[in-house]
């Protein structure tokens, strides 16, 4: 956990640079409004940007720490019967999503579940990527809390974070500009910095704890058969 959280902490760092350059260049503006760089359209283009990294850095987080959680059952030689019963559910469903994705027939779905037999039979470590996670992308608040229960991590006290609740906002505002739905300027029109720094603020908020309680849920080995059962 500790490289995910280090680098967690560096693209901290980068957005609070980005943020530290943006009010700089708005407090210009005045200034000097025929500079093209500090003209206020593209300062929006700019605040827009601001709502895009805010965003990688929450995708970027969430995915890095399970493909952790993952990267130890390989290491670890966490096999089937070791784990608990939700990361059971998590690797069956990842295996059939295979062949469900694709064009499927019954030879498919009969050389997949032979596969699954003999994985459990033989004591193969478990193999899961990001992909296992359930619908993988668009991350909010919510589907973090529906993945966090899917593999057994019971948050305590994410109910108790207020920055959650612009973990929504801002991954819709980030899907708008990723496919075009809005411009980065008419974007960035409906936002201050001030607005842009309490969602930063917010998403930091929250993804601290999310990290203080997986690493709980690693350390104490939650994910495995013989924790549920003390």
């Amino acid at each position: 956990m500790q490289a995910v959280i280090e680098t967690y902490e560096d693209r901290v760092k980068e957005l609070e640079l980005y943020f530290s350059a943006l009010e700089e260049l708005s407090e210009l503006e005045n200034a000097h409004p025929n500079q093209l760089f500090l003209q206020s359209e593209f300062l929006k283009m700019l605040k827009s940007s601001a709502l895009i990294m805010i965003y990688n850095l929450m995708e970027s987080t969430i995915v890095n720490v399970f493909e952790e959680i993952y990267d130890s059952f390989d290491k670890q030689g966490i096999t089937y019967n070791m784990a608990c019963k939700e990361i059971q559910d998590v690797w069956f469903s990842f295996m059939f999503k295979q062949v469900y994705q694709q064009e499927s027939h019954y030879n498919s779905y009969k050389k997949k579940a032979k596969e699954i037999t003999i994985s459990i039979l033989s004591n193969e470590p478990l193999k899961l990527n990001r992909n296992a996670m359930s619908g993988y992308g668009n991350f909010d608040a919510e589907k973090i809390r529906k993945i966090c229960h899917e593999h057994g991590i019971m948050l305590k006290n994410i109910d108790k974070i207020k920055g959650q609740y612009v973990l929504k906002e801002v991954k819709e505002q980030r899907n708008l500009l990723s496919h075009g739905g809005k411009s980065f300027t008419e974007c960035g029109r409906d936002y201050t910095i001030n607005d842009l720094k309490k969602k930063k603020d917010g998403v930091i908020e929250f993804l601290k704890e999310i990290l203080v309680e997986i690493q709980e849920y690693k350390d104490n080995e939650v994910y495995l058969y013989r924790h549920k059962n003390e």
